[in-house]
């Protein structure tokens, strides 16, 4: 045998595996999603994750290590370390899908990885006005894609500010919208709001029942229009808490992995006021929410607070059901609250999700006064 064309035979199967992997529509379709997509954002803040490394882009869906590697070299920069003057990160998916090997069916698989994984989640304050991850989803969709025209017509937001939205087209994230210029804290509220309006749920009453076999969630009072047969729903959870397209992981904890519900059983209600919490341990203050369109009972919840308090460290918070249930959320002597990241709250996992949330603040100690200026409860159900 030619020891020479063995060599080179050996050569060859022993490269096979970093061989750039074809995806085999990259060259002829455009990528599947739109920039400033949900999607896109997702597959763009996976990628410039620090923990993003070529075992984590190959279980998202790229099966060869060289492409892997590619991805990482063009983030990483010519040093080839994330975290140096050098790094070059993602800002749009078409940088992306401008790799070797990259296309629509390799983003979309790193798309649905990243999304299941919460990546993407713009959720947060800007220019004092508070959005929850739904609520910021919408905006951006509806800043990317509607019609100026129509929007000037059917708002109230500035056409200077709506110009210069679309001129920033597309806009990748909210930060971004939120620094054009005129869009200030009214356009934004307005925005949230007409999006919601617009694209957000269908509500439903016993007058006003669902269509096109749609379950409404509360017939009897005010409810919601949802898919109940959704594919994956009632699978477990995979190990780091993720399940499918339009699914939700519910009930995760330390010692269970978790269930797939349907997404539209996890919401997050937003209380905007303002309240004044008393001075001393004689009383507390209220504020309250409203939760509709979910599950009947919860699995998770989280609370979420801005509180102005000179001494956060003599505050006492609690959380009441609408059947009247109270579950301590913070006590005095935990230290600063984590403000937007959020507090995990044990609830009763057979009562009532739907109805009035309130949480009750206490100043334990005399000599302070301070305000709550944002409650915020993201609930997680499933059916009893």
């Amino acid at each position: 045998m030619n020891r020479s064309w063995l060599a080179a035979f050996v050569l060859a199967l022993s490269g096979c595996e970093d061989e750039p992997e074809q995806d085999s529509s990259f060259a002829t379709e455009k990528s599947p999603f739109a920039e400033g997509s949900r999607e896109a954002r997702a597959a763009v803040a996976f990628l410039n994750d620090a923990a993003t490394d070529a075992a984590r882009l190959k279980s998202a869906g790229l099966s060869s290590t060289s492409t892997a590697n590619a991805v990482l070299s063009r983030r990483n920069g010519p040093d080839g370390q994330l975290g140096t003057s050098d790094d070059r990160p993602f800002v749009t998916l078409g940088e992306f899908d401008a790799i070797k090997g990259i296309g629509p069916a390799t983003i979309s698989k790193v798309a649905a990885y990243a999304r299941a994984r919460s990546f993407g989640n713009e959720r947060g304050r800007f220019h004092q006005v508070y959005f929850t991850e739904q609520q910021a989803d919408l905006v951006l969709d509806l800043a990317n894609t509607a019609s100026v025209s129509l929007l000037d017509s059917e708002t109230s937001v500035d056409s200077r500010a709506l110009k210069n939205i679309e001129a920033a087209r597309p806009i990748l994230s909210m930060a971004e919208l939120a620094s054009l210029s005129r869009v200030k804290g009214t356009a934004l509220r307005l925005l949230r709001d007409h999006a919601y309006k617009q694209l957000g749920p269908i509500v439903c009453t016993h007058e006003e029942p669902c269509a096109n076999g749609l379950f409404c969630t509360d017939s009897d009072n005010t409810g919601h229009c949802v898919d109940t047969s959704v594919d994956g729903s009632g699978v477990p959870c995979s190990a780091d808490g993720a399940c499918g397209p339009e699914l939700v992981c519910a009930g995760r904890a330390a010692d269970f992995s978790g269930i797939c519900n349907p997404a539209w059983m996890h919401a997050e209600f937003v209380n905007e006021g303002s309240g004044s919490i008393p001075d001393g341990p004689d009383g507390g203050v209220g504020v309250s929410v409203q939760a509709l369109g979910i599950g009947t009972v919860p699995t998770d919840a989280v609370v979420r607070v801005l509180i102005n308090h000179p001494r956060p460290d003599d505050l006492e918070l609690t959380l009441e059901n609408s059947q009247g249930t109270v579950v301590p959320v913070w006590s005095p002597g935990m230290g600063e609250l984590p403000d937007l990241d959020g507090i995990k709250v044990g609830v009763p996992g057979d009562e009532v999700a739907n109805g009035m949330w309130t949480l009750t603040v206490f100043d334990t100690v005399a000599g302070e006064q301070g305000t709550i200026d944002l409650f915020t409860l993201e609930l997680t159900s499933r059916f009893d």
